[in-house]
């Protein structure tokens, strides 16, 4: 849909909530749904809602993510002595331009209309028009695997790790973890 004035995304967004056939008050476990919006300034088509490193063209698997974080963090060392965990520093590299694997959402509709409405020029110097996509947490997640995750996670920590890794140790982790799935002897060999 094409969207002329502030007004009428609000009132498209509006649409949207109320068509949603979802029990938008609470969920199973208690948890009030959360709405999450992502605006960008162009349609990347299959991959708009793949973060920016993955967006970039590859060699051969290589997504030059170890060479980007690593090459900030040493040029700019004094700027990440504050920063407690990797995803801090993720976010922080995010924030500043580098492409990472983490993927700009927000709650506010407004925020994302922004940076939909950021200009952007297609490889022939036209001008684009951005998009705005819309998340709904709690309509298809079964309720015993979904949680919440904070920026103090394991879990979003070793995620976040993940792109501090060169690839042959992301393989190995990888190899590791096919080993510990489809082997049932894993844990055994590993301690012998």
């Amino acid at each position: 849909m094409n969207i002329q004035s502030v007004n009428s995304f609000l009132s498209k967004k509006a649409e949207s909530l109320k068509s949603i056939k979802a029990n938008v008050t609470v969920d199973g476990r208690g948890l009030l749904p959360r709405f999450f919006y992502r605006g960008q300034s162009n349609d990347f088509k299959s991959s708009n809602n793949v973060a920016s490193i993955f967006r970039q063209k590859e060699l051969s698997g290589y997504t030059h993510e170890y060479s980007f974080t690593n090459e900030y963090m040493r040029r700019y060392a004094n700027d990440f002595n504050n920063l407690e965990n990797n995803f801090s520093r993720l976010s922080y590299m995010q924030h500043f331009g580098l492409p990472t694997r983490l993927l700009d959402v927000t709650t506010n509709a407004l925020v994302a209309l922004y940076f939909a409405c950021q200009s952007h020029l297609d490889s022939e110097g036209h001008e684009t028009d951005g998009i705005v996509t819309m998340f709904f947490s709690n309509k298809t997640q079964n309720i015993d695997d979904f949680t919440y995750y904070s920026s103090r996670s394991d879990t979003v920590e070793v995620l976040s790790t993940l792109a501090l890794m060169d690839e042959e140790k992301k393989k190995s982790i990888y190899r590791k973890m096919v080993d510990c799935k489809f082997n049932p002897n894993f844990w055994t060999n590993l301690s012998a």
